[in-house]
């Protein structure tokens, strides 16, 4: 059966053993004695940067769950607080019934007016460029 090796930044097989090794590896790739390819820049700081990235997460996660474990102190302000955001959204013009629903997720900000002439032009530029 002919068929190219499995070895990833390989650039020519070696088809001289049954199992799949490389002979040549790509640009940026370093072929090593088990005949497999290895990023040439994947040193010990990738190993560095992978730990600092965890090690953030870690921390993220934690104060994530600090906060929400933690009981409200103040249920007025916050109930005051969404609902001044409630009001802050942008609604649409009044139906027949006199409600007034949030505007539509897929709404054209180049064409329809949602918050007044200068939003739809700033769209419409960031569109050009």
């Amino acid at each position: 059966v002919c068929r190219s090796c499995v070895v990833a930044g390989c650039q020519e097989c070696d088809h001289s053993v049954t199992e799949d090794k490389c002979a040549m590896c790509q640009a940026g790739y370093l072929l090593r004695d088990d005949g497999l390819c290895y990023f040439k820049y994947a040193g010990e700081w990738m190993n560095v940067v992978k730990y600092v990235v965890i090690l953030i997460l870690v921390v993220v996660v934690i104060w994530i769950l600090d906060m929400q474990c933690r009981p409200c102190c103040n249920d007025e302000g916050l109930a005051h607080g969404l609902d001044v955001r409630e009001k802050m959204k942008l609604h649409m013009p009044k139906d027949e019934e006199g409600r007034r629903s949030h505007w539509p997720l897929f709404t054209n900000l180049m064409t329809t007016q949602v918050a007044g002439t200068g939003m739809m032009l700033h769209f419409n530029f960031q569109f050009a460029l």
